[in-house]
């Protein structure tokens, strides 16, 4: 098993630069994926918020990281970071599982892409990947639960 892993490391060290890219596009698309827009002028906060969060998952998936790098990456990460977050605040007192939940997503997404960005291995990889699957089920969860609101 050590082997296994050690394996592992160094192959994802070897490849480091290509695979960092492919990685950031595998969140990117996994965070973009699904994303509907909502909204409407006469409804509660959180329906605009909403709708702000499904525009920076969606930002996020354009986000070109071969001209941008890294840091347009992070830089968009922590705009959906922010609308994450004012769309739990806004949803709190309605939908407050579906609320925390999210927030807790995007904070766990927020943890690994650092761990990634520091020390990208393929389990870090594999884990930063996962974590924005759980951010856009978090956030279709919310949404789910919002339903016709807006």
């Amino acid at each position: 098993m050590h082997d296994d892993a050690s394996s592992a490391i160094a192959t994802a060290r070897a490849a480091r630069r290509p695979a960092r890219w492919r990685a950031w596009l595998l969140v990117a698309g996994a965070l973009a994926g699904g994303v509907a827009a909502c909204g409407g002028s006469d409804a509660p906060a959180y329906c605009a918020d909403r709708s702000a969060l499904a525009r920076s998952l969606r930002d996020l998936g354009e986000v070109d990281v071969r001209t941008g790098g890294v840091d347009a990456l992070t830089d968009q990460l922590s705009v959906v970071q922010r609308d994450a977050d004012e769309l739990a605040d806004s949803a709190r007192d309605a939908f407050a599982p579906q609320a925390s939940a999210l927030r807790s997503a995007t904070a766990r997404l927020e943890g690994s892409v650092r761990a990634t960005i520091a020390d990208p291995t393929a389990d870090r990889i594999s884990t930063t990947v996962a974590d924005a699957s759980d951010v856009v089920t978090a956030f279709g969860d919310l949404s789910d639960a919002i339903g016709s609101r807006c």
